[in-house]
């Protein structure tokens, strides 16, 4: 959809009003449940507050921000189950991730595209970890379960895949910086098949 420069300017004021909203009331959310892990009820606002944030970054572009709304609303989704317990060494991760967040808003607003950088796939590959690793245990495995070494595999290659990805589409001239990347990537994805 295309806006005119006016248009464009009052849609940006509004999802950057509306986003630092959601932002805060994240950091409320999981703080109410960082206190009392065992009370659910916070999961359904969290969720929904993740869905409108993603749904808002998707309508203007907004990638990065869609991407990691998306992985968060995995992980709320998942905790909502009534056998699974929530992990209280999340919540800082959590709220490194808002301040992320906040970070890539402002970002994104002030150069009208969407914004991106390493840290990017750094959260999103902190946030599939909670999920592949156990690091939200279910209940009746309250002992830390080992992933099989096939598991772990498929994390690190999907890991490097998307960070080979990731540089490849990057817009800047940082090729060295680009090249570098790519070739610890490779030689992680041949360390893995060896």
């Amino acid at each position: 959809m295309h806006y005119n420069s006016d248009e464009l300017n009052e849609i940006l004021s509004i999802f950057k009003s509306e986003s630092e909203e959601i932002i805060q009331e994240l950091n409320d959310g999981f703080l109410l449940l960082e206190k009392n892990p065992n009370d659910k009820t916070p999961l359904k606002k969290l969720f929904q507050l993740s869905h409108s944030l993603k749904g808002a970054a998707r309508m203007l572009g907004f990638n990065s921000i869609q991407d990691i709304a998306h992985k968060l609303e995995d992980i709320l989704s998942y905790w909502k189950n009534d056998d699974v317990k929530i992990n209280i060494n999340f919540f800082q991760e959590i709220y490194d991730l808002c301040d992320f967040l906040s970070v890539m808003i402002e970002k994104s607003v002030e150069q009208q595209s969407n914004y991106t950088d390493e840290k990017v796939l750094l959260f999103i590959k902190k946030l599939d970890n909670f999920l592949a690793y156990n690091h939200m245990i279910p209940v009746e495995n309250s002992v830390k379960t080992e992933v099989s070494s096939f598991a772990k595999k498929q994390m690190d290659i999907s890991a490097s895949i998307l960070e080979l990805i990731f540089i490849t589409e990057r817009d800047d001239d940082v090729i060295e910086d680009a090249i570098t990347v790519m070739v610890d990537n490779v030689l992680k994805l041949q360390e893995i098949f060896e």
